[in-house]
């Protein structure tokens, strides 16, 4: 049995980040989960908001409900695929998933307080994918 660390693996600053990008698209998918399980309440909802007009709620509520399903996926599917490829030692990926964790953290933010656990994860791995060491690997000599 072999003990000793592998040198050219991840660094441990790295690993986390990834971990920390699969917790965020979990997160990610219980909220999406949690959307459609309460969609008969959204345009009640909406309508209590005034930002619709009762004819027009459920429709809008539909409309809401995909669009932001659509788009939460696609931020699920970037970070699962971005964070395998940072794995094979990709920078060019380090790159994607900066940008796409930043306008998804814009957007959580823009939705209020309640997505804090997400955003602080969002903000924790985007640190450790840009530390010294995780940059240091990723760049570095490779096959």
């Amino acid at each position: 049995m072999n003990t000793t660390p592998d040198r050219d693996g991840p660094p441990r600053q790295l690993l986390v980040a990834i971990l920390l990008w699969w917790v965020v698209a979990a997160l990610v998918v219980v909220r999406v989960a949690g959307m459609w399980l309460d969609r008969a309440e959204m345009p009640a909802r909406l309508v209590r908001q005034g930002a619709v007009v009762p004819e027009h709620a459920a429709q809008r509520a539909w409309e809401l409900l995909t669009l932001n399903t659509a788009v939460q996926v696609l931020f699920v599917l970037v970070y699962c695929a971005t964070t395998l490829l940072i794995r094979k030692r990709r920078p060019w990926a380090r790159i994607v998933l900066t940008v796409c964790g930043l306008l998804h953290l814009v957007v959580t933010m823009s939705a209020g307080i309640s997505n804090l656990p997400l955003a602080v994860g969002l903000v924790a791995a985007l640190v450790l994918l840009w530390w010294p060491v995780s940059g240091e690997w990723l760049t570095g000599e490779h096959d």
